[in-house]
């Protein structure tokens, strides 16, 4: 299943490369908040430390101290809900993807080949972008 999403948005990615920059801009948005939703809304057992965070925000882990400040507050927002786990997911892969969607909005020349460059190297990015989410979240960071 993850390999035929992969293809859907590589494929649709490529086609964004053909419209104007106007259509661009809004096509790589569509297509970054797709992928935001796709992380977000992941089964949890997609990717290695999906369920370290899971675990995390069902509030099985007690040390707070080496998930730092930012998972902290994730976690608090993720309690207001009756489930948390999905939402501090979607939490991770919102501080992923808003921020690429805004620099790819306000600086690329070519949006829909910013997409396309950043979905290409990764080759199963739902995947890949989840195991390494605290990564992808300070790359997105330096980016800004």
């Amino acid at each position: 299943m993850g390999d035929n999403i992969y293809y859907m948005v590589l494929v649709a990615a490529g086609l964004a490369c053909l419209l104007p920059y106007k259509k661009q801009k809004n096509a790589s948005t569509i297509l970054l908040i797709c992928m935001m939703l796709i992380c977000g809304f992941r089964a949890y057992d997609v990717g290695v430390d999906t369920h370290n965070y899971v675990a995390y925000s069902a509030s099985i882990y007690v040390d707070d101290y080496k998930w730092g400040p930012i998972f902290l507050g994730l976690k608090m927002i993720a309690e207001f809900f009756p489930e948390p786990e999905t939402p501090f997911l979607m939490l991770m892969s919102i501080l992923t993807f808003a921020p690429l969607i805004y620099i790819t909005r306000r600086y690329s020349a070519y949006p829909a080949m910013s997409v396309l460059m950043f979905i290409i190297p990764v080759a199963d990015y739902f995947v890949q972008s989840m195991n390494i989410a605290r990564q992808s979240i300070a790359i997105v960071v330096v980016l800004c």
